[in-house]
């Protein structure tokens, strides 16, 4: 585990007109070992190799980390945004997680 994540959630509120505002908060930051996923590597979008936007994080479990939902949370590693894809408590044994996660891709926002 040698590399600094933050996992943060998603808050909606709305202004003083009714309109919605969605801001992020740090819930947790930890250590978490990256690794890249090897499908990402082979895939190819119009004759471009991706760089690599898949990575799955390793980290200790936590109780905080019970609550850690893909619709409600992401995480910021490298000053990058990762949209979480999967999580998966490794046999429930709470001693790990790993987390699926995807690079956020701002040119379609």
């Amino acid at each position: 585990l040698n590399q600094r994540i933050q996992i943060q959630k998603i808050e909606v509120t709305q202004d003083d007109i009714g309109q919605e505002k969605e801001t992020y908060t740090t819930i947790y930051s930890c250590k978490a070992y990256a690794s890249t996923n090897i499908k990402a590597t082979e895939q190819f979008v119009v004759g471009t190799d991706l760089d690599s936007p898949d990575v799955i994080f390793t980290v200790r479990y936590a109780k905080i980390l019970d609550t850690l939902t893909t619709n409600n949370h992401r995480i910021i590693f490298n000053n990058q945004v990762y949209d979480i894809k999967g999580i998966d408590p490794m046999n429930y044994d709470k001693k790990t997680i790993k987390i699926m996660a995807k690079k956020k891709n701002f040119d379609n926002v």
